[in-house]
């Protein structure tokens, strides 16, 4: 349980940053738009595509994280719900 919240703290974490990146990507392809720099801009459309995808993968682990998390969590309550179920039962078969 711990490593998934790890895993999407990290994932969480490097959003940010990616977006950051992104932004500046796209403040270059306006320079080399400006600048009539063809291959500058096909450069910087080709990173701004990798970035997004970047992106996109942290958002991916992240939810996936999460989920698994509250799975893993509901399956731990209804197993100890059941544990209890079967303790109370079992109780007066013993006594």
């Amino acid at each position: 349980m711990i490593s998934l919240n790890q895993l999407n703290s990290l994932h969480t974490n490097a959003i940010p940053g990616i977006q950051q990146e992104i932004r500046n990507a796209q403040a270059s392809i306006e320079v080399s738009y400006n600048n009539r720099d063809g291959n500058s801009i096909i450069r910087g459309l080709t990173e701004l595509e990798e970035l997004r995808i970047q992106e996109q993968e942290h958002k991916n682990v992240s939810v996936f994280a999460t989920r698994i998390a509250l799975e893993y969590t509901a399956l731990l309550s209804a197993a100890n719900q059941k544990i209890v179920v079967l303790r109370a039962n079992t109780a007066p078969l013993v006594q």
